[in-house]
């Protein structure tokens, strides 16, 4: 059929009429925008749903942040202040030394009762596979030692 922008022979706009069809439509074609004294490009109309998105999620984000900085609670700020509100429940249990646990806790009171365990969690893949290099060089140089040069690895002559 016809695309947007493109030009209609007049045979096929009469065809179009006696089938009572008006693909014609009429409008304003931006060439500038005005706004506060400036002239901009009529692309900085040009939204798509993912800058409205961003733009919104920004706004959003801003409003729980002085929600939270002045105290007073809207649904924006309402996930930040429950995690704040774990957050110094935790501290609490920590500081009193206390015994008592509830679920969102377990983990903190777990890696403060032990953080080597969660080391190697941390570590990640790459520093693992670094780790068992180094451990299998060091366990190779401890082997080398152990034999003290009797194969001619020119260590132990030396000692003679």
């Amino acid at each position: 059929m016809f695309k947007n922008g493109e030009k209609v022979t007049a045979g096929a706009a009469a065809l179009l009429q006696k089938l009572d069809i008006k693909p014609f439509t009429f409008g304003l074609v931006i060439q500038q925008v005005y706004d506060n004294g400036s002239m901009f490009s009529p692309e900085v109309l040009d939204f798509t749903d993912e800058i409205i998105a961003n733009k919104f999620s920004t706004g959003v984000r801003n409003l729980a942040a002085v929600s939270l900085e002045i105290g007073y609670p809207t649904l924006a700020s309402l996930p930040h202040s429950l995690t704040n509100a774990m957050k110094w429940c935790t501290a609490c249990i920590v500081g009193a030394e206390s015994s008592y646990t509830f679920e969102k806790a377990e983990a903190a009171l777990a890696f403060l009762a032990d953080p080597s365990a969660f080391a190697a969690a941390a570590a990640g893949p790459a520093d693992a596979k670094e780790e068992e290099k180094k451990e299998e060089e060091e366990e190779e140089e401890e082997e080398a030692a152990e034999v003290g040069g009797l194969f001619g690895d020119g260590d132990g002559d030396e000692a003679w």
